[in-house]
């Protein structure tokens, strides 16, 4: 006959231990998760705007695209520096 042995695990220390204490890099893990989930909110958000201003431009005769007004995303985000430039366009490219 073969013996199993069941090892259960539970999450936590044993009963009666304290919590261990979180690491500063944990914490700071966390509030970068907690942000990139605020950041692809918003980025749906604004998707789903472009998208909706796009049909109305295009129901209004006008064009699909205004050039001034995407030029000036990207201007807006180069002030984030390096690469902010490259995410304004990505943006735009998302509501296309």
């Amino acid at each position: 006959m073969l013996h199993h042995e069941v090892t259960t695990v539970l999450a936590g220390p044993p009963l009666g231990e304290p919590e261990p204490e979180r690491s500063d890099v944990d914490i700071l893990h966390d509030q970068l998760e907690q942000l990139d989930g605020e950041l692809l909110s918003l980025v749906r958000r604004r998707t789903a705007l472009a998208h909706r201003l796009r049909r109305a431009r295009a129901e209004s005769g006008a064009t699909r695209f205004a050039h001034d007004r995407e030029l000036s995303v990207v201007r807006r985000f180069q002030l984030l520096g390096p690469g902010g430039g490259e995410l304004g366009v990505l943006l735009l490219r998302l509501a296309r």
